[in-house]
């Protein structure tokens, strides 16, 4: 993974730790205390006032929105996807010892939820984008 040079990187996980609380219906009380912060920290941390945020408040936020610290540096801007990952039958392969017809299985699958769910995941990715616009 690269990082991005960002003069703020504080502000954008501030930004994204605001936005994924709200999306969760966490109240600011509520989501500090589940990480063991203050909640005085982080409404300054949604606000944007710190300009950096040590790791170990990252792994907090993280383990909050029980999601990994790279797919949430990611998203939160400050560091690019490697394309380096393996393709899934390599991965169903590797990690689960899949035969192959059950990783043939599982690609239609994910082909069929694509095609099924397309309305959806156009609308989510539309007020994804929406809401970072207006940052």
């Amino acid at each position: 993974m690269k990082t991005k040079i960002s003069k703020n990187i504080g502000e954008k996980i501030g930004t994204y730790t605001k936005y994924q609380r709200e999306k969760r219906h966490h109240s600011l009380n509520e989501f500090a205390k589940s990480i063991n912060v203050t909640t005085s920290f982080l409404l300054r941390l949604e606000r944007g006032e710190y300009s950096n945020v040590k790791f170990d408040v990252i792994e907090k936020i993280t383990k909050g929105f029980e999601m990994t610290i790279g797919d949430f540096l990611y998203k939160c801007d400050i560091i690019e996807a490697s394309n380096t990952l393996p393709p899934i039958d390599y991965y169903l392969k590797e990690a689960y010892q899949f035969p192959e017809q059950a990783i043939e299985d599982i690609k239609l699958l994910i082909e069929l939820l694509k095609v099924k769910y397309k309305k959806e995941r156009h609308e989510l990715r539309e007020l994804h984008k929406a809401y970072w616009e207006k940052k």
